[in-house]
């Protein structure tokens, strides 16, 4: 009996831990889309349109705020190359875990040249 009861707390632990380390997955493959989907959306926009000023005002979308505690999106930028030709985008997500703190983070990067031919 002793044996029998030793084992069942062994599995339920088991099992508790294992639930555990897929919700942490999920939070972590939500953030990840949530960044593709906004680099995504940022990589299509015209050259012009990617300034500091519109990535300051960007968003967690609804989908994400309702499935990331206290989500965060932040959005750097920063030009690379002679006569800034090539931008560098760089998306931090980032929310609350079960105990309050910040998660690790999601990051995701992408450099965008600009896309206007020289003319002749």
């Amino acid at each position: 009996m002793a044996i029998s009861i030793a084992v069942l707390a062994g599995v339920t632990q088991l099992v508790a831990l294992t639930s555990n380390q897929w919700r942490v997955s999920q939070l972590r493959t939500t953030a990840a889309r949530e960044a593709g989907n906004l680099m995504e959306d940022l990589m299509s926009r015209p050259w012009p349109d990617i300034t500091a000023e519109n990535l300051a005002t960007v968003e967690p979308s609804d989908w994400c705020r309702q499935t990331l505690p206290d989500a965060r999106i932040r959005v750097e930028l920063n030009s690379e190359g002679e006569g800034d030709e090539i931008k560098r985008i760089g998306i931090q997500v980032d929310w609350s875990n079960a105990s309050g703190d910040r998660a690790e983070p999601v990051r995701l990067v992408a450099w965008r040249s600009h896309d206007e031919e020289p003319e002749p």
